[in-house]
């Protein structure tokens, strides 16, 4: 068994660079040690940099991050996905709505068929690989 904790702590106030990194702190002092962390876009790569090292002090058997994606458009995810490209401990991205609230919309509206629906969601999950290799400065295989 693997535990994963989600931590979403911008719908309760403006983020900072160090928001995240004291909720960790806090989380460790209780000897929580999520095998991941699920965590929302930061603005920095600042913020990142704390948040890995927050990490790699408490526990350095963390796998490491996930980005939620929070049903952000995909040009606010392409920032976010840029803010972690110097930070290792980000491994990838979990922004299933992104992917595919406008398909289920349309297809449960009766506006689009399944095959609309399966070809609308594969292009924006490859939009978003894409971005995320770029991110990393690495192409799609």
């Amino acid at each position: 068994r693997e535990l994963l904790v989600e931590i979403i702590a911008g719908k309760h106030g403006e983020l900072d660079d160090m928001t995240i990194p004291r909720a960790l702190e806090e989380l460790y002092a209780l000897d929580i040690k999520p095998d991941w962390w699920k965590l929302e876009p930061q603005a920095s790569a600042g913020a990142w940099a704390k948040i890995e090292a927050v990490i790699l002090k408490n526990d350095p058997w963390c796998r490491g991050v996930v980005l939620l994606g929070l049903e952000a458009p995909q040009d606010e995810l392409e920032a976010a996905f840029a803010a972690t490209a110097e930070a290792p401990i980000v491994k990838g991205f979990a922004v299933g709505r992104t992917i595919f609230i406008n398909a289920a919309e349309q297809w449960l509206a009766g506006k689009m068929s399944d095959e609309e629906a399966v070809a609308d969601m594969a292009s924006r999950f490859e939009k978003l690989t894409e971005a995320w290799l770029a991110a990393r400065g690495r192409k799609a295989a």
